[in-house]
């Protein structure tokens, strides 16, 4: 559930904000929302000594130091860190300076490699007497059309020929060729260039190298440094009232006595308000374990409902447990991610517990219903064996191709029940309004569209009965939509959105199809491995090699496939149909209290 909030401003006097704010840290429950945007010198001093510290972590992360060469940890005071950062920040941009002259000289080098140990300075001398050679790489095959009168010298080489003209006049060129001009040094000093260079480039490895040893302890004085951004901010975001300095945030509501002793504490005046701004209130949801186990969902798609929103959980947990067992539809891939998830927990002890109790469900979801439908790595042999063959539901069994209707009908079902359940829990939070009645004539909207689905796509009969569905539900809709004591003028109001908003209630049950098209495609793409693995037979090692690797390849791409498949459509199907009936923005701001 998503924890009521209450605003809180905290007043002290300016000289003892400092010690206010360390115990106010010290607590760790207000969210911090700043009343002031300004940027002091102290903190941009501290940004500056992050961003030096980050970018010299980042550089000594990036060493590879064999474990023979690694020396015990170094322990740094914050000033010889500080200076460390600053010379391994440094060294590293000496180093790439050094680098990129280095490739400069290579470059020249190479010039000399065909056309040997030519002077510069011999070059010079002819052209102080009227001749000028110059030098050109020319691709083999254009190298025949050349006008040859004035070529010096030339050597193949691959593709290219390497040539040197003499011309009398300097702007005197071979066609369209670019001159391939010769280094201003000799050969000589180009080497002796690279040579210092690597051995200064050597030096500079070494220095960053014996540096690694205080790579811990830059990462604590990094955090360190963060904590006094946070801080800074916190404190130069006060706002100041002649002698008085304040600040304000959100605390959850069951927090609330800890502000009022930290008053009492340290003589701070306070005021406690309710939220008057939903869009300023940070969103805090807290659930129990079996629930939280979905939260590495939202962390990866980075939602967060708005604070007056709905918090879904749980039913997104249901929904998607049931939407990742029909779109991967396998019980052997199932016992495939069970087996991977028991091996990664136990392989990461100290890893976040969450994911892997996640997977766990998904795989048990998985198994289930492959096992009832009788899908088994894609194989009707399988499934027939006595013990497993005693899982099945016929209805639903899914090598039966007279069951797809049914299951076309089994998504429809779950589709209107989805959609069903995001109307009840508005239908519960605007209990003491009129748009509750709205709401419940959306769920006769939603069912008079399931019943439009299974005719249009199943060509089943269309009821009586679900006809009624529609004038009922519009007109509930219609009439407390936007009730106001001129029933027409709110008709009016309501009416602006109500036909998209119905064609839209079709569309959003009909896409529930998805859940049996990728399933299904699914096992017919596993079979289709299955039969070409054993086309051949597996009577030789190589056409059983053959067949091990078709099946291998074949599954695993299908296993790539399948969760692909969930990505787009088991989370599309929670964020946004049900959520678009729920009528969530995923505006929130996430609860992150001001603590160490």
């Amino acid at each position: 559930m998503i924890e009521k909030m209450k605003k809180i401003t905290l007043f002290v006097v300016a000289q003892e904000k400092d010690k206010m704010l360390y115990r106010l840290r010290e607590m760790g429950v207000m969210h911090i929302h700043a009343i002031a945007d300004i940027e002091n010198k102290n903190q941009t001093q501290v940004i500056k000594k992050i961003d030096e510290i980050a970018r010299a972590i980042e550089i000594l992360s990036g060493i590879k130091v064999f474990p023979a060469e690694r020396k015990e940890p170094t322990v740094w005071t914050l000033a010889t860190a500080l200076k460390k950062a600053e010379e391994i920040n440094f060294l590293t941009a000496k180093k790439q300076q050094l680098e990129q002259a280095i490739g400069v000289l290579e470059k020249d080098k190479e010039w000399f490699k065909e056309r040997g140990d030519i002077n510069p300075r011999d070059i010079k001398e002819f052209q102080r007497q009227g001749l000028y050679i110059k030098f050109y790489k020319i691709p083999k095959k254009d190298f025949e059309r050349v006008d040859k009168k004035q070529l010096l010298w030339f050597k193949e080489a691959g593709v290219w020929v390497y040539t040197a003209f003499l011309f009398s006049d300097d702007v005197e060129t071979v066609g369209v060729f670019e001159e391939n001009k010769m280094p201003l040094r000799e050969l000589k000093e180009i080497e002796g260039d690279i040579s210092v260079a690597n051995k200064e480039l050597e030096e500079i490895q070494t220095k960053i190298i014996e540096s690694y040893r205080g790579l811990a302890e830059l990462k604590k004085i990094h955090e360190y440094f963060l904590k006094r951004k946070n801080f800074l901010m916190v404190k130069e975001g006060m706002k100041r009232e002649q002698l008085f300095a304040y600040v304000q945030g959100f605390v959850p509501a069951k927090t609330e006595n800890k502000i009022k002793k930290l008053a009492q504490e340290t003589g701070v005046g306070y005021v406690i308000e309710e939220i008057d701004n939903a869009v300023e209130a940070p969103t805090l949801i807290t659930n129990p374990r079996c629930i939280d186990i979905i939260k590495p969902v939202f962390k990866f798609m980075n939602t967060i409902p708005g604070y007056d929103e709905y918090d879904i959980s749980f039913y997104f947990l249901v929904f998607f447990s049931l939407f990742f067992a029909m779109l991967v539809g396998d019980a052997g891939y199932g016992i495939i991610f069970f087996i991977l998830t028991a091996y990664f927990k136990r392989k990461f002890r100290n890893a976040p517990k969450e994911p892997f109790y996640l997977m766990f469900l998904l795989s048990g979801a998985t198994i289930t219903w492959g096992a009832v439908t009788g899908t088994w790595f894609g194989s009707e042999q399988i499934a027939k064996l006595p013990i497993l063959s005693s899982f099945i539901i016929e209805r639903i069994n899914g090598f039966i191709e007279g069951n797809q209707s049914f299951m076309m009908f089994l998504c429809f079902i779950i589709g209107a029940a989805h959609l069903t359940v995001a109307h009840l829990i508005k239908i519960v939070r605007m209990i003491n309004s009129t748009r509750a009645i709205s709401q419940a004539g959306w769920i006769f909207i939603v069912w008079g569209m399931f019943f439009t689905a299974n005719s249009f796509v199943l060509g089943r009969p269309f009821p009586f009965f679900a006809g009624h569905f529609f004038w009922i539900g519009i007109l509930m809709v219609l009439i407390f939509e936007n009730f106001q004591k001129n029933i027409f003028k709110g008709m009016m109001a309501s009416i602006v959105d109500l036909p998209l908003n119905v064609i839209s209630a079709f569309s959003d049950v009909v896409s529930y199809l998805r859940l049996f098209a990728v399933g299904y495609a699914g096992t017919v793409m596993a079979e289709s491995f299955n039969n070409m693995a054993l086309a051949n037979g597996c009577g030789t090692f190589l056409s059983g090699l053959s067949a091990a690797m078709i099946l291998f390849l074949g599954h695993t791409l299908n296993i790539v496939m399948s969760l692909m498949a969930v990505l787009v459509h088991g989370i599309r199907l929670n964020m946004l149909e049900f959520c678009g009936h729920l009528g969530m923005q995923w505006a929130g701001k996430e609860y992150k209290p001001f603590k160490e």
